[in-house]
């Protein structure tokens, strides 16, 4: 394309008077001594015989030698991008928008090369390339509307319903039999010299600016559809779900203009086409606006394509945060101040707060000791001939509440008292230094208790999701199997509640109050007091531990004071959020609670799903993102309502909470931050609105 452009640009300056010779001056010299008169058409004796002839000349040189040489720049960037490995999938816009670069490019080429059969005074030549000339310029507005109509399609298939992208289609059908018969008569007339009757230039490009006009009406139409669909006043202040709607209008509008803008002002300067005078004096300023229409469409298409790609689009919906303070009962720094005056890092003065947070947050146990405790489970027996317990579990129904309840309570019971389960393995003993956790784990007592084992065992093994771990667990010795691999690994330690807490110093010898009977509240403390598979009632222990659910003593309340000492301790920390499968963890009051805390004391977070693909931009079913997008901590549930209660009590502005809930799963540092991305805008836009219309319908109700 270089060297054609080299070549196209110099041929026009090596013919002068039907001779091959450098001569240059008839392009740029040539309109000196001219009369000013106006068109006369033809050549008299080799020479220019007006002064608007040579200026028209110099125009059409100028014009398309910078236009092509515009093209290649643009075709190559585009060529550059397209190179990307992040934009490999770009659904055909960059290279559809390179395709019609490079016609373009050769359109112009015609251009220059039919000044050369000017100059060379051959009338063959030049009655060709003007035949050729007609084609390219009937085919290239065709192929910018399809250009428009693929962006359409890309904005419905993303939005889920038909906007226009037919009609569009079979505009482009309809008029093409118009524009061939038109581009036919021209030629022949062209060819046999038949005198040209200006009605059918005129109707060639009247026909071409209604249907670019036409084209944007309906592009207009279908885009307003998505932006009423994705109205943020009908969404609940503060969620992601309203943020996304803002930003999704916002890059509708943007979308808009760069749908519309191509088809408008090519369909004005066809218009002006068709209305101008072709003779007389009349004939610079038609000569002008033929070269715009020809020579501003691929700047345009290229502006417009960069906007449809990502450039110059709004940031992704940020939702911004506010430092809350009330979430803990002792600040954190009083804490860390206790520990670091006290020789030893022990605290022989600490209150009976801190003793217990000192004492929770030296607890922890390895992926190994983790994977030998699930190995127990169920009726068969692991390798080393250890005793199985809980017979009645089975993976894929028994919840990390049954494990707790059936297993971890009965081997942490030591005589007439109860320990963790974590200082009951055989390095607990050791140090606090050397069982001290890197890790921070998430996860719901009312989901498989496999998921949480999965989701630990893959991030040990750093992998991005835990279904095939979980599979593998299933089988039988795929623990055994999973030990082995895990072994190879680095080291790493971990705190889970359900193993880190004493439940015989809270809830080993009950249930909490019953609920009032036929109640929401009584049906899950029902079904919490239950083992899942057999339907039966778990046994309560009879060990004489002191119980305690608040105050000092307590080891359920204190997570976050527990992790600003963890912090301080360990700089590595980070937080693992174990998702189950139906994504309950959100709607778990005490779940949510860390999740908020881990992220306002910027400790890094890790997400573990079942699947990334649960929320990949593509998803079709949007029952979790209504979910996620429009959680509120007001409908999240607990175990006991009294610790619902008090974790509402804890938070002092439900709506600031809210929104940093919303921050923590969907911001640019969320949990979820990469799983609605996508590389092209439009799709991504319309799939924005698409969701903000499924979440508003679904918080509106029946």
């Amino acid at each position: 394309m270089v060297a054609c452009q080299f070549v196209c640009v110099a041929l026009p300056l090596q013919f002068d008077r039907g001779q091959f010779r450098w001569a240059p001056g008839w392009i740029f010299n040539s309109c000196s001594g001219l009369s000013p008169l106006g068109w006369q058409g033809g050549w008299q004796d080799g020479h220019l015989r007006t002064r608007t002839d040579c200026v028209i000349n110099q125009f059409i040189y100028f014009t398309y030698s910078c236009s092509s040489f515009l093209s290649i720049l643009l075709n190559m960037m585009f060529q550059v991008v397209m190179a990307r490995e992040e934009h490999q999938q770009d659904s055909g816009l960059l290279s559809q928008a390179s395709r019609y670069m490079i016609l373009s490019f050769f359109g112009q080429q015609l251009a220059l090369v039919r000044l050369v059969s000017v100059s060379a005074q051959n009338a063959l030549i030049y009655h060709m390339i003007i035949s050729a000339e007609l084609l390219m310029y009937t085919y290239l507005p065709l192929m910018s509307l399809g250009m428009i109509q693929r962006r359409l399609e890309l904005v419905e298939r993303g939005f889920g319903q038909s906007l226009g992208a037919g009609m569009v289609a079979k505009t482009r059908l309809g008029v093409l039999p118009v524009f061939l018969f038109c581009v036919g008569y021209l030629g022949y007339s062209n060819f046999k010299g038949v005198g040209l009757k200006p009605w059918v230039l005129d109707m060639f490009y009247l026909l071409l600016g209604l249907t670019n006009l036409v084209v944007a009406v309906i592009v207009i139409v279908g885009l307003a559809r998505v932006c009423a669909a994705a109205e943020p006043s009908r969404l609940r202040a503060g969620s992601y779900a309203q943020a996304e709607a803002i930003w999704s209008r916002a890059l509708l509008r943007q979308l808009c203009v760069a749908l519309v803008l191509p088809c408008f002002m090519p369909g004005a300067l066809y218009l002006a086409e068709a209305f101008c005078e072709k003779a007389g004096g009349q004939r610079l300023a038609y000569t002008i606006l033929s070269v715009s229409d020809q020579t501003l469409s691929p700047l345009l298409e290229s502006m417009c394509l960069f906007i449809i790609c990502g450039f110059f689009q709004p940031e992704h919906p940020e939702l911004f945060l506010k430092k809350q303070n009330g979430m803990g009962n002792t600040s954190t720094s009083q804490i860390l101040d206790a520990d670091a005056s006290s020789p030893g890092g022990q605290q022989s003065s600490a209150s009976s707060w801190d003793k217990t947070v000192q004492s929770l947050s030296a607890r922890s146990l390895e992926v190994e000791e983790l994977l030998e405790f699930f190995c127990r489970l169920g009726p068969r027996r692991d390798a080393s001939g250890a005793e199985a317990v809980m017979p009645s579990y089975d993976p894929w129904l028994s919840t990390t509440s049954d494990v707790v309840r059936g297993a971890i309570i009965p081997l942490s019971r030591a005589g007439d008292c109860g320990l963790a389960y974590a200082n009951c393995l055989p390095g607990a003993t050791a140090s606090t230094s050397t069982t001290l956790p890197d890790c921070m784990v998430s996860h719901t007592w009312s989901a498989l208790f496999l998921d949480l084992v999965s989701a630990v065992v893959a991030d040990a093994l750093e992998l991005g999701e835990y279904a095939k771990v979980a599979q593998r667990l299933a089988e039988p010795r795929g623990a055994q199997k999973l030990l082995q691999e895990v072994r190879r690994k680095s080291c790493q330690r971990y705190w889970i509640c359900a193993f880190c807490v004493n439940q015989h110093a809270g809830i080993c010898n009950g249930f909490g109050s019953e609920p009032t009977p036929g109640s929401d509240q009584h049906s899950r403390w029902d079904a919490g007091r239950r083992d899942t598979v057999t339907g039966g009632v778990f046994g309560l222990c009879s060990c004489s531990e002191p119980k305690y659910f608040d105050g000092p003593m307590c080891e359920m309340n204190k997570f976050d004071d527990m992790m600003g000492l963890l912090q301080h301790r360990q700089p590595n920390l980070r937080h693992l959020v174990a998702v189950d499968r139906r994504f309950e963890l959100f709607s778990r009051a005490w779940c949510v609670a860390e999740l908020v805390q881990s992220y306002l004391s910027n400790l890094p977070q890790t997400v573990l799903l079942l699947s990334n693909r649960a929320l990949d931009v593509q998803a079709e079913c949007l029952e979790t993102y209504n979910f996620l997008s429009t959680l509120t901590v007001l409908e999240c549930k607990a175990s006991l309502e009294e610790d619902r209660l008090q974790i509402l009590a804890k938070i002092p502005d439900v709506h600031e909470f809210d929104v940093q809930l919303q921050a923590v799963i969907f911001g640019s540092r969320g949990l979820l931050r990469n799983a609605l991305a996508g590389f092209d805008r439009v799709d991504a836009t319309a799939r924005a609105a698409r969701r903000a219309a499924s979440a508003a319908a679904a918080s509106e109700g029946p």
